[in-house]
């Protein structure tokens, strides 16, 4: 065989096996392009594959949300979808309890069912025992569990025990502030509280509320506050009008200081009050004389005779 015949024949028999490896060689050896592979698991797919796309979609999640999906074994978004799918379907089956019964029994509560702890300081707060047996009949009515009536019920008085406080406070601060204003006007009239003048005319003003029989009417109109055995003013323009009127009709029951009171002058009593009353009140020292019983209104007859003249006048 010549040279040529064999030059050509290695020449077409290296391009008749152009990508056939030689015996014993190994392909991952070759130089560039390895080639197409197959028989192998498909990119993507078998153990390799899937673990690379739980590690991308993990990858994504908050550093709480891979330990939840590591803890519950989910493998892909399809595990977590699944897992709360499962679980909505649960707990939308579920059929709410019967009667707003937090134990499900299935039956309505009654007003008896509730039990109510009334406060240590009732009296004081204004607790109403009544109330709270009504507040059970309309919580029954609306099917709520004695437990959550319960709940509301102390909520409640604890809002009103405070509500109560508050105003009780305000409603002291208010007085105190009225007191202060009334002692104001009365010593701007009358001058300092502890001169003979001022209570004089503190005297005069209570003559006159008790003998006009209008103290407890006062009283209830807020002119007066009684407290235990005291009794403070509240309205200086009432009390100072007061004083004016005992100045004017009751004077002479007590005249600085003589204590005559609830005593009529013509029985018995001083000729400095007689004469006193004759001035200031004529008519009502002619009542007066004609209260006496006979045999003591015969002393006065001259001074009566006198008082109806000037009556009449």
């Amino acid at each position: 065989m010549s040279d040529d015949h064999a030059q050509g024949g290695n020449a077409g028999g290296a391009s008749g096996n152009e990508g056939t490896p030689a015996p014993g060689a190994n392909p991952e050896n070759a130089g560039g392009s390895t080639g197409i592979k197959f028989g192998g698991a498909p990119a993507g797919s078998g153990d390799g594959g899937s673990d690379a796309g739980n590690s991308d979609w993990l990858a994504s999640l908050s550093d709480d949300n891979k330990q939840v999906a590591t803890q519950r074994g989910w493998k892909s978004q399809d595990d977590a979808i699944k897992s709360y799918r499962e679980l909505e379907t649960k707990f939308s089956s579920r059929e709410p309890a019967k009667g707003n019964d937090p134990q499900g029994s299935g039956e309505a509560p009654r007003p008896g069912d509730y039990v109510f702890k009334a406060p240590a300081n009732a009296e004081a707060v204004g607790y109403n025992q009544e109330f709270a047996d009504q507040f059970k009949s309309w919580a029954a009515e609306a099917k709520i569990a004695p437990a959550q009536a319960s709940a509301l019920h102390d909520k409640f008085v604890e809002f009103a025990g405070n509500s109560l406080g508050q105003q009780s406070a305000a409603a002291q601060e208010a007085m105190a502030t009225k007191f202060s204003d009334t002692e104001k006007a009365l010593t701007k009239a009358w001058g300092s509280t502890n001169t003979p003048g001022f209570q004089r005319n503190v005297q005069l003003a209570e003559r006159a509320a008790n003998k006009l029989g209008i103290m407890d009417a006062l009283t209830d109109a807020g002119v007066f506050v009684k407290s235990g055995k005291e009794t403070s003013v509240a309205n200086a323009a009432i009390f100072e009008a007061l004083a004016k009127v005992g100045n004017s009709m009751y004077a002479e029951d007590e005249l600085h200081g003589a204590a005559n009171d609830g005593v009529n002058p013509f029985d018995g009593g001083s000729e400095q009050a007689v004469s006193a009353l004759v001035r200031s009140d004529p008519a009502k020292a002619l009542m007066l004389i004609n209260q006496l019983p006979a045999e003591k209104r015969a002393r006065w007859t001259t001074t009566a005779a006198m008082l109806k003249r000037k009556a009449q006048m």
